[in-house]
C-alpha cells in the first residue's frame, strides 16, 4: 500500500470522528481530497480509497478508470443513507437532498467491490447483507476536559434541519422552560425556515448552521450548562451515534437524552446523563435539578468523563477490527 485517499464533500464530521482516528490508530496517513473538485489525483498502485457519505457519477467514473490501482474500496456511512424507509422518516427537502447525493449510488459503488464501513451496530444489522465493518466515534477534543461553571446559565440544542418533529417539539419546551426559568439563555442552532417558528422566545440566542470545522471550536466553549437531546422512535433516529454525547461534553455541559437515543441505555448505565421518555413535564424537572444542584450536574458531569474514557477504547479496538479486515462490533 502506497497511499491512502479519503474522498469527501469537503471537511466533515464523518471523516474527524471515524475515519482519521481509525486510520491514526494504524500509524496511517491519508491524503484528503474534495470530492467536488475538477482535478483528481492520479492514484498510486495499491492505494487505498475512502468514499465518505456522497458521490457524484463524475467521481464514480473516475474510480472505474483507476480501479486497477486501488487496492481496498471502501464506502463509509453514519446514517441510514441506503435506506427509503429511513429517508422518508426526514423532512422532504432534506431527504430529496440524501437521496440525490447517496442512495441513487448504492449498485453503483457496490459495482465497483466497495467494503462498506458503518457508524453503529444497527447500521450494521440493517445492512447486514453487504457484510459491513463497524466502527465507533473517537472523542475528540476530550482530553482533560472540564466542567464550564458561573452565570449565566446556558440550555443548548444543536440539531440539524434533520430533526424535523424534534424541533416542533423543542419549541414548546423551550417557550416554557424560559419563563420557568427567565434567568437562563436558551442557545439553538436555527436556519432560516427554523428560525420563525422560535421567534418570541425571551431568553433565546439564535446561532445559524456553519461549517464543521467551524462548529468544532464553536462546541469546545466552555460556557454551556446542559444540553438537550430531544428524539423520536424514527427509522433513521435508529442509526444515529453517541455524537451527541461527545458534543455535549466537550462543551462542559451534562445532557438530557430522549430514551430514543440508541445510546440511551450506555448513558443510563453509566450515570452519564439525564435520560428520560420525551415528556415536557419530566424534562422540565429534570432541568430544574441540574440548573439549581451544581453538586449533582458535577457527578454526573465525571460519570461522563468516565464513560468518554470507555468510549474511547471501544472506538479504537473498533478501528482495529475494520482496519485489519475484521468486521464485527459492540460497545
Amino acid at each position: 500500500m502506497n497511499r491512502i485517499y479519503i474522498f469527501e464533500h469537503s471537511s466533515n464530521p464523518s471523516t474527524d470522528y471515524y475515519i482519521i482516528p481509525a486510520l491514526s490508530s494504524k500509524g496511517l496517513k491519508p491524503v484528503r481530497v474534495n470530492m467536488r473538485t475538477y482535478i483528481y489525483p492520479e492514484l498510486e498502485e495499491e492505494s487505498w480509497v475512502f468514499i465518505i457519505r456522497y458521490a457524484s457519477w463524475r467521481f464514480l467514473r473516475y474510480l472505474k478508470e483507476k480501479r486497477k490501482r486501488i487496492s481496498k474500496l471502501i464506502y463509509f456511512m453514519d446514517d441510514g443513507l441506503w435506506d427509503v424507509r429511513a429517508l422518508l422518516s426526514l423532512p422532504p427537502l432534506y431527504a430529496l437532498r440524501l437521496f440525490k447525493k447517496a442512495y441513487v449510488f448504492r449498485s453503483a459503488i457496490m459495482k465497483l467491490g466497495a467494503e462498506v464501513w458503518v457508524s453503529t451496530d444497527y447500521l450494521g444489522e440493517k445492512y447486514k447483507k453487504y457484510n459491513p465493518r463497524v466502527v465507533y466515534p473517537y472523542p475528540l477534543g476530550l482530553e482533560n476536559v472540564r466542567m464550564s461553571e458561573g452565570n449565566p446559565k446556558v440550555v443548548f440544542y444543536h440539531g440539524t434541519s434533520s430533526h424535523r418533529e424534534e424541533f416542533r417539539w423543542l419549541r414548546s419546551f423551550i417557550s416554557l422552560a424560559s419563563k420557568r426559568f427567565p434567568d437562563v439563555l436558551f442557545e439553538v442552532v436555527l436556519d432560516r425556515k427554523n428560525e420563525g417558528m422560535f421567534r418570541g422566545i425571551l431568553g433565546l440566542v439564535s446561532v445559524r448552521p456553519m461549517r464543521w470545522d467551524c462548529f468544532y471550536r464553536f462546541s469546545s466553549l466552555k460556557y454551556r450548562t446542559v444540553g438537550l437531546v430531544p428524539l423520536f422512535d424514527t427509522e433513521f433516529n435508529r442509526g444515529r451515534s453517541w455524537v451527541k454525547f461527545y458534543d455535549i461534553t466537550r462543551g462542559g455541559a451534562v445532557g438530557i437524552y430522549s430514551e430514543h437515543a440508541p445510546y440511551a441505555d450506555i448513558i443510563r448505565k453509566f450515570g452519564a446523563g439525564v435520560v428520560l421518555p420525551m415528556e415536557e413535564k419530566l424534562w422540565l424537572e429534570a432541568l430544574e435539578e441540574l440548573l439549581s444542584d451544581e453538586a449533582v450536574r458535577r457527578r454526573i458531569f465525571e460519570n461522563a468523563v468516565k464513560l468518554v474514557d470507555h468510549l474511547r477504547r471501544v472506538s479504537v479496538e473498533s478501528f482495529k477490527r475494520a482496519v485489519g479486515g475484521q468486521g464485527g462490533g459492540g460497545a
